[in-house]
């Protein structure tokens, strides 16, 4: 971890309010995620319609590299819209297919606002809806990991892996 903050390339956050993210450390652009997010959901993002409609030009947050407590810097939030499209990816992509339910329960925000982000990344092809685990509801998956546990063709993995990585980066910029 101490090559990795000294190159910048992992940042601990603190200030957003929340104790599931203050303190903890992320890779560059997910600290950036969690800590809009993390601020928003103590400032009144749970309870709005659309988390666009939150005024956010005098919320911030705290990052570092530092290992010992030094060197925080104030960072304004990022758009919220695309820190929760690029959290809930992040989390089908590392933890697998999922009711809308269980997405509920890991957000701190409203259920309009999640389907809204579901449906806007199953129109993109980012995203599927089906029967994976056994459940009585639909999971959502990425579209990338549909393809490979149906035997999907490997040049149209890549293909979405390609379209889904670019997506991710072109919005944390």
């Amino acid at each position: 971890m101490n090559s990795l903050s000294v190159e910048g390339r992992i940042l601990r956050v603190q200030g957003t309010g929340s104790s599931q993210i203050d303190g903890k450390w992320f890779s560059k652009n997910m600290a950036y995620v969690h800590g809009t997010l993390g601020v928003l959901s103590t400032e009144g993002g749970p309870d709005l319609d659309n988390v666009r409609n939150l005024y956010t030009g005098n919320l911030s947050f705290q990052v570092t590299t530092s290992m010992n407590d030094s060197g925080w810097s104030d960072v304004g939030l990022s758009d919220p819209h695309e820190c929760l499209r690029v959290k809930i990816l992040d989390m089908l992509g590392a933890e697998g297919p999922m009711t809308l339910d269980f997405l509920l329960d890991r957000l701190p925000f409203p259920r309009g606002q999640i389907e809204s982000i579901l449906h806007e990344l199953e129109v993109r092809n980012l995203l599927a809806v089906g029967f994976y685990k056994q459940t009585k509801e639909g999971e959502y998956i990425l579209r990338i990991d549909e393809y490979r546990i149906t035997g999907g063709l490997v040049e149209y993995k890549i293909c979405y892996w390609t379209n889904l990585s670019m997506f991710v980066m072109i919005h944390l910029k």
